[in-house]
């Protein structure tokens, strides 16, 4: 279950703006203002969740550099390719000592909408069948930011939020 909220969260950071700059290719950055971001994961027993995420250029650009679980460091071998109705990113990456592959589809427009379709395929061992799971990220655009909302804040279900510019791990990669 951590593992599938861990996918999740790493396919939502990249869904959130541009990957990784040394790409072929980079996703568009997202209309500012408040999105609404549907995750389903497949195969397991969670819910779908959903929250809302308050953004602007800036805080888009940001996340693309600073959140990027798909970062060189984490993932040398990382490629985005534009196609004329979609994007294709397909990365190997290691994390805690493993080693998974991902593949997602991403298409949509990115000011009105936009849908992250990602498979995830972890190998502990050689020999060893891979698990695979999968996650659908579906983001729309609902308006403009409420005005106790600044950009960063994410508002998950059940009322909690956080603004991911403010959190104390996020601010000491920045440093790094």
């Amino acid at each position: 279950m951590v593992r599938a909220g861990l996918a999740a969260a790493a396919v939502l950071s990249i869904s959130l703006g541009g990957l990784l700059p040394a790409s072929a290719a980079e996703l568009p950055i997202r209309r500012p203002g408040l999105w609404e971001i549907k995750i389903k994961l497949t195969g397991g027993a969670a819910p779908t969740a959903m929250m809302h995420h308050c953004t602007d250029e800036s805080t888009d650009r940001q996340m693309s550099t600073m959140f990027n679980p798909l970062a060189p460091h984490h993932c040398p071998k990382s490629d985005i390719q534009k196609h004329a109705e979609h994007y294709t990113i397909d990365a190997v990456c290691r994390i805690d000592n493993k080693t998974f592959a991902v593949h997602a589809d991403v298409t949509g427009d990115f000011q009105t909408s936009y849908t992250v379709a990602a498979e995830k395929k972890i190998q502990d061992e050689p020999d060893s069948a891979p698990v695979v799971s999968n996650v659908t990220l579906e983001g729309r655009f609902v308006g403009a930011c409420k005005p106790d909302q600044k950009p960063g804040d994410v508002m998950m279900a059940g009322g909690m939020k956080i603004n991911i510019k403010e959190m104390e791990g996020f601010k000491n990669l920045r440093k790094q």
